[in-house]
């Protein structure tokens, strides 16, 4: 038990002294300077966004500080060079903001692992999203790469590491920023838009539920006015957008969506098992991945009216009739034979004799 207790103030910070245990920190009280002016750090946007001591004043009252606006106005001066800050002078007084170029002084370190999964985020998926979105992490990315130039395990390894298109590399499609980013507004607020799309000057209501990368192309899922059945738009085909203040409620969810086939273009709804003989490359394929928990592959089973019988096997697997997965089929053909169901196999083969035509070849 402690009969006797001395204490001190160093520093703003009290430490209590006491003859059987060792001295510890309390905690300051809320209206120290230290305490306030970490708060209102963290309270200053980045360049273009901005702020001003009124704003601050009123959002540090509410993080419990008080503070004259006059104390906040000589805060931001005095550490103004120290953390990179500019401003700016406005009807509403001066304008305070972290410039971009030192806007990462004041993020918490990053280890070098997180700065690579950084690195490689904005290498990868930049060309997808508004630039605006992409500015607001601009801090964090360039910390990123100053912690990755510091590494010497890590620093190279963006230069390591390349993603390939399962084809043909092409470039993602020039998209208007503007109708991009009034689109993924209309998304994160679920408010409804007029749009005109492709070819044509008609003026289109909408609700924008979700978007989709899919190979280079960035597609928007809407409902198109009044109707319920999901609609896939491409975003470099929309013309001009408007964002109206009406509002709509849904619980649409993309990623489930995309897992039931209605974004590969459906030829039918049910589910089809889908029996091929494979092949070479798309035997290994096979093999060493699996679409889904369904596939399963008969390694003894051989089709006796191949000469070759003996490179083939057979795959089985539960999957949507698509035309994604007709045009997959088509690409493989040397490596594939359609064996079941009927339907899928007649329509394959109607393709494959139709672009044979292309090439002046008759199947007659």
């Amino acid at each position: 038990m402690v009969t006797y207790c001395y204490y001190l103030i160093y520093d703003n910070i009290y430490v209590t002294l006491s003859y059987d245990k060792r001295p510890k920190l309390m905690p300051t009280a809320k209206g120290k300077t230290l305490p306030r002016i970490i708060n209102m750090m963290q309270l200053i946007p980045i360049t273009p966004r901005w702020t001003t001591a009124k704003i601050l004043q009123s959002s540090l009252q509410d993080r419990g500080f008080t503070v004259t606006k006059r104390t906040v106005e000589r805060d931001l001066v005095e550490v103004a060079d120290l953390f990179g800050l500019v401003s700016s002078d406005s009807p509403d007084g001066y304008k305070w903001s972290y410039s971009r170029k030192r806007s990462d002084i004041f993020l918490p370190s990053i280890s070098a692992e997180e700065a690579l999964s950084l690195q490689l985020v904005e290498q990868h998926l930049q060309d997808f999203f508004p630039r605006e979105v992409f500015s607001q992490l601009d801090a964090i990315f360039k910390k990123s790469k100053d912690t990755l130039v510091r590494s010497q395990l890590l620093h190279s390894w963006p230069s390591k590491i390349a993603s390939l298109p399962h084809v043909l590399a092409f470039k993602p499609l020039n998209i208007d920023t503007g109708i991009k980013s009034l689109i993924t507004q209309g998304i994160l607020e679920q408010r409804k838009m007029e749009i005109t799309y492709g070819g044509s000057d008609s003026v289109h209501l909408i609700s924008p539920l979700g978007m989709l990368i899919r190979d280079t192309k960035l597609v928007l899922i809407c409902y198109f006015y009044d109707y319920k059945e999901p609609r896939h738009l491409l975003f470099h085909r929309v013309n001009s957008a408007k964002l109206l203040n009406e509002t709509f409620d849904t619980d649409f969810n993309t990623l489930k969506y995309s897992q039931t086939g209605a974004v590969g273009i459906l030829v039918n709804a049910e589910t089809i098992e889908v029996k091929l003989a494979v092949k070479g490359y798309v035997k290994e394929l096979f093999k060493e991945s699996a679409i889904n928990a369904s596939q399963k592959i008969n390694n003894e089973r051989t089709l006796p009216d191949l000469t070759t019988q003996n490179d083939w096997v057979d795959v089985s697997i539960q999957l949507p009739h698509t035309l994604e997965l007709e045009n997959w089929l088509m690409g493989l053909s040397d490596h594939i034979i359609v064996k079941a169901p009927e339907q899928l196999k007649a329509r394959v083969i109607r393709r494959m004799i139709k672009s044979l035509g292309h090439y002046g070849i008759s199947t007659e």
